[in-house]
């Protein structure tokens, strides 16, 4: 395997811009990392997983606590990939929160190796010393007290675990309070007194020791992180959807059976029809939606709802800077300018919030107070969100499914794991998918019309041997026919994809340029120019045409987009 570890080998830190870990404050002060520059970066995950049916008879007996690694300094179209994260250990998940064992027992053995890696390093076959150390651990809310040493329940006085502010105050606070936050300094002072019944109030919810305070380089306090994941997708959409649409009914905007039929009706488009939200249900959590399809129902809601805006203007405030919060948390790239907006935003969002719908503020609401501190620190957040876990899981679901053999499943699992790892090898290479149908460049229909754009672009050996395929895929990312791609300041449409070798363009023909940008659609309004391009393949995200009222628009989901057409 070759890595290269680093870390400013794809990117060059830059002050008051934020894309990586070594952007943040806990690199930029870490005597460790000024030393060594190349050293490698742990991420630890944690997640329960259920490997077996939820309706079988097996159901619950064979739940395990699983243990993950990656290494934060690979290039990040490698990070989302699975194969990038390594299992590490496997247990019982009621061993890892009972009452005579918890994760601690498997932690300490990862914490010892850590160690090592600290200290004594690994010498590698150029004759490098290469250190390293964990710079995150990555987990759900619940998982994160667990782990880190504090009651896991969230009614308890202090669940917070990165400030020490009570239940009570957390239902209407809006504003991060730095005088609340935990240190290093009141860890040690709570820990003192945990076991002293007479001062329980005194630990503000620390339970236990956490072993990850062992290591050198690392401390609970000081590494934080949160989930995106579970604190907006899994939480605070469903609060927000949930009361916009009681909301409508309740004033006779709209009935649910209308909303319904509107959801149903509308087009989600090719990107999204893996995501397509089910039947919406208010008395299920998170309106019996996943992630993804909470993303997707959010996203698009504001078109969705759209007949309904005059109607839904006295309301529709939280919608709209929830999903301003989302474009800045979900983005790799952040300002010290868009941090600052977050925080506002955060502040509006949840005053907003406690005003409209009259309701208190819940832990979740609570957690988004603290992702300023959190990119300051640690980098934008999109790097510590737990989505991937949930797809490593489907692994050893798999695994449940096809050996049908519940003796010591956990060893079945890793030994399986290990052999798919060895057989797919440590190689981190570029991964593309060409469409079936091919079609010979000179046989396009179209070639004798732009025959002079191609020539310029093209030799005549290269249109001899160049193919038009109908779609890409490379990694995550695929492009077809119709969408998208940001070039120019312009977004351009595909109208063919061409390859040469190891090479690929994009024929477009029409462009599209930016209007203006409609607040409640969080969208842009494009307009469209008659611009035939031909442009080489670059790392590029793709995006849909969204149709409105005979207009064309596209959803500002990143802040990317935001920037280059504010």
């Amino acid at each position: 395997m070759y890595v290269n570890f680093n870390t400013t080998s794809d990117h060059q830190c830059e002050e008051g811009l934020y894309k990586r870990f070594c952007c943040g404050d806990v690199y930029k002060k870490s005597d460790f990392f000024e030393a060594n520059p190349m050293a490698v970066q742990l991420k630890l995950f944690t997640d329960d997983v259920e490997p077996c049916s939820a309706l079988k008879s097996k159901a619950g007996k064979h739940k395990v606590c699983a243990f993950y690694l990656q290494i934060d300094n690979l290039p990040p179209k490698y990070l989302s990939k699975v194969n990038s994260i390594y299992l590490v250990a496997l247990c019982d998940s009621s061993d890892s929160k009972g009452e005579y064992t918890n994760a601690d027992n498997v932690v300490e053995t990862i914490v010892k190796d850590i160690k090592e890696l600290e200290t004594k390093g690994i010498e590698t076959n150029s004759g490098l010393n290469l250190k390293g150390t964990l710079i995150c651990g990555m987990y759900d809310n619940l998982g994160g007290n667990i782990i880190l040493g504090l009651y896991a329940s969230f009614n308890s006085n202090n669940y917070c675990r990165i400030c020490i502010a009570s239940k009570q105050v957390c239902q209407s606070m809006t504003k991060e309070d730095p005088n609340l936050i935990r240190t290093q300094k009141n860890y040690e002072e709570c820990l003192a007194v945990v076991g002293s019944k007479s001062k329980v109030k005194d630990t503000k919810g620390i339970k236990s020791y956490c072993c990850l305070n062992d290591l050198n380089q690392f401390h609970i306090m000081k590494n934080i992180t949160v989930d995106f994941m579970h604190d907006i997708l899994e939480g605070l959409i469903g609060f927000t959807v949930e009361n916009i649409f009681n909301l409508c009914v309740t004033s006779k905007i709209a009935t649910m059976d209308q909303i319904q039929g509107l959801i149903d009706c509308y087009y989600f488009g090719e990107l999204d029809k893996s995501n397509k939200p089910l039947k919406i249900n208010l008395e299920k959590k998170n309106l019996g939606q996943n992630a993804s399809q909470a993303y997707c129902l959010f996203t698009n809601l504001p078109f969705i709802l759209f007949k309904f805006r005059e109607q839904l203007h006295e309301i529709w405030k939280p919608v709209e800077l929830l999903l301003q919060i989302l474009q800045i948390v979900s983005s790799y790239s952040i300002t010290d300018k868009d941090i600052e907006r977050l925080e506002t935003l955060i502040h509006s969002y949840l005053e907003a919030y406690k005003t409209i719908f009259n309701e208190h503020l819940r832990p979740k609401h609570h957690f988004l107070l603290h992702y300023v501190r959190v990119i300051r620190s640690m980098g934008p957040v999109v790097w510590f969100w737990v989505m991937r876990i949930e797809s490593k899981h489907q692994f050893f679901k798999q695994v449940a499914q096809k050996t049908k053999n519940y003796i010591n499943l956990k060893k079945t699992m890793a030994e399986q794991h290990q052999a798919k790892v060895f057989l797919a090898g440590f190689v981190y290479k570029d991964e593309f998918i060409v469409g079936k149908k091919k079609l010979p460049m000179g046989s396009w229909s179209d070639y004798e019309k732009y025959e002079d754009a191609v020539g310029q672009v093209f030799t005549a050996d290269m249109i001899e041997e160049a193919q038009i395929v109908n779609s890409l895929q490379i990694n995550n990312t695929k492009y077809k026919s119709n969408y998208l791609i940001e070039h120019d300041n312009m977004f351009c449409e595909i109208d063919y994809i061409v390859i040469h070798k190891n090479s690929y363009w994009f024929i477009c023909s029409t462009s599209y340029k930016v209007k203006k940008i409609d607040p409640f659609l969080n969208s842009f309004l494009l307009e469209k120019c008659e611009k035939f391009q031909i442009i080489q393949l670059k790392d590029s995200k793709v995006y849909e045409k969204k149709h409105l009222n005979c207009e064309t628009y596209v959803i500002v989901d990143n802040l990317d987009l935001y920037h280059l057409h504010k």
